[in-house]
């Protein structure tokens, strides 16, 4: 007997709760290190030049490809469920592999994206207390003193509603992407299912997405939203379709 399409997406999202958790916190570690080492650096002589070159992409690729390793496998697994493979050894190696194929592909422009968001944010702190250090006539051993405590304080205060977005979203994208190689690891023709978010759960869903509830197609079809998607959470939707997302990809085998 089929779950209940709400029963599904009910699992799922605990599943994503879970991870979500889990990396927000990581990632949080990480932003605020960036923040404190631009901070570290700043001082009365340098605080007008760009010190955010010092922050690369690598330690965040690396969080990213752990992150899509770890998700993309659980979620493979839970989608092919209780079958076995010939080798249930290199199906996995086989789906970790694809994760972080999956990662560097189609997360590299996130990844990116997070960084100039990251040495703008900071960029931006910085050019704030030096306008206002100058108002208040401030010298530049001082007004270097304060940027460096602001850069941490407001540092914590961005990184902490930041690190939760970028884990949903990233956390979303990765489970869809493992379910969808754990049911073609099947070998049986499939329908994808769009199981939209409730406004009681994300406060306010897309329309686009409400739209597409229930609506299954077949596995190797796209989703008719975003320029066309794979499912809840495809890159390929951009990020206005992709941010903050709760929808669900549920699965239904083709019975022949």
């Amino acid at each position: 007997m089929i779950e209940p399409y709400d029963i599904l997406s009910k699992r799922v999202n605990l599943l994503r709760d879970g991870f979500e958790g889990r990396y927000k916190y990581i990632i949080r570690a990480l932003l605020n290190k960036q923040f404190k080492a631009v901070a570290g650096r700043v001082t009365a002589d340098n605080m007008r030049s760009d010190l955010t070159n010092i922050i690369d992409e690598y330690p965040l690729a690396k969080l990213f490809d752990d992150l899509y390793t770890k998700v993309g496998v659980t979620f493979a697994r839970d989608s092919y469920g209780n079958k076995k493979a010939i080798s249930e050894t290199d199906l996995i190696d086989r789906w970790e592999q694809y994760m972080k194929d999956y990662a560097r592909r189609k997360a590299g422009d996130r990844i990116v994206s997070i960084t100039e968001m990251t040495r703008k944010q900071i960029r931006d702190i910085i050019g704030s207390v030096i306008e206002t250090a100058t108002a208040k006539g401030l010298g530049a051993e001082e007004t270097a003193r304060l940027i460096r405590k602001e850069l941490v304080k407001q540092g914590q205060e961005i990184n902490r509603w930041r690190s939760l977005r970028i884990a949903r979203t990233e956390v979303g994208t990765a489970s869809s992407a493992g379910s969808l190689s754990g049911i073609r690891a099947l070998g049986m023709p499939f329908d994808k299912v769009w199981i939209a978010a409730g406004p009681a759960r994300s406060g306010k869903e897309r329309q686009e997405h409400q739209a597409l509830h229930k609506t299954a197609i077949g596995g190797d079809e796209l989703f008719n939203v975003g320029g066309g998607m794979e499912g809840p959470h495809d890159p390929a939707g951009g990020a206005d379709q992709v941010i903050n997302c709760r929808c669900t990809l549920t699965y239904r085998i083709r019975r022949t």
